[in-house]
């Protein structure tokens, strides 16, 4: 019932590449969506079907980066195609991102969360890629990026972690 609004396109065929600037970047893997990757150049045709966006939705994706000494600067490109309902053309959006490297203690909330979220997948699916991620780790992230929740989701995210 909250997000019935998802239910209405506000973005179809959407799809996003990030090019990493191998200076800076020493090696990079993309956590989940294995299912939904696409070739290189299927990015930027127009009749390669990929996903809808309803609207108020947010899609997260979360990469694991190994970054070299220097990473301050221009670390990656993200482009987004995405076409309006009812067009057969995509737009293209591009961002650099360019930042220090992240503390995970000034991270926003929602960051902080997702990160809690990606690490009990890894939990869960007994990933090779954990590393020292835990049970501790997970509700400390997400008991730190609650404040904002309004339906409860968190909140009971939370209490599966600790029934774990």
């Amino acid at each position: 019932v909250h997000e019935r609004a998802k239910f209405f396109s506000v973005a179809k065929d959407s799809k996003f590449q990030l090019s990493f600037n191998t200076e800076k970047v020493d090696s990079f893997r993309l956590i989940g969506y294995e299912n939904r990757m696409l070739e290189n150049e299927d990015f930027e045709k127009d009749t390669v079907d990929a996903g809808e966006i309803g609207a108020g939705q947010t899609i997260t994706a979360m990469y694991e980066l190994v970054l070299k000494d220097d990473a301050y600067g221009k670390y990656a490109q993200f482009d987004f195609r995405y076409k309006n309902p009812g067009e057969e053309s995509s737009r293209l959006i591009q961002q650099e991102i360019s930042t220090s490297p992240l503390n995970m203690n000034s991270a926003s909330e929602n960051m902080r969360f997702a990160a809690s979220v990606t690490g009990f997948g890894l939990i869960l699916r007994e990933s090779e890629y954990g590393g020292n991620v835990s049970k501790q780790m997970i509700r400390d992230l997400g008991i730190g990026s609650i404040s904002f929740d309004p339906f409860g989701y968190r909140a009971e995210f939370i209490e599966i972690v600790e029934d774990l």
